[in-house]
């Protein structure tokens, strides 16, 4: 037996149906902000951007964005990967002992070295 429209609106009272606005959701990011930050460096007349990835080497972190910072040995002694970091040095840890040793008075012109320095 076939249901005629018009019982079907008879039978449910009409009430305005309320629309709800959705709700937003909190990043779940422990820093919601980092989408928008990143770090430029600069080295032999090139510019990179990286954007930070915590606890990362940020000469890994450029690679795997890639960004081809030149580097060689990965354990700070050659000092080929050496970097000024332009902006977003927030975003980066303190300058290790090897950094500094490497590197000397260049740390406080804001020169680290990309194999050597771990992101915030």
């Amino acid at each position: 037996m076939k249901k005629d429209a018009s019982a079907r609106k008879d039978s449910f009272p009409s009430a305005p149906i309320e629309k709800k606005k959705p709700q937003k959701r909190p990043m779940k990011s422990v820093r919601p902000d980092v989408k928008n930050q990143r770090i430029v460096l600069s080295q032999k007349g090139n510019k990179y951007y990286v954007q930070p990835e915590k606890g990362k080497v940020l000469l890994d972190a450029a690679l795997k964005q890639s960004q081809d910072v030149d580097y060689k040995c990965r354990k700070g002694t050659c000092g080929k990967c050496a970097v000024t970091v332009e902006s977003g040095k927030d975003w980066l840890m303190p300058p290790s002992e090897r950094e500094q040793s490497r590197l000397k008075e260049q740390v406080n012109k804001g020169v680290r070295l990309a194999c050597q320095a771990v992101t915030r």
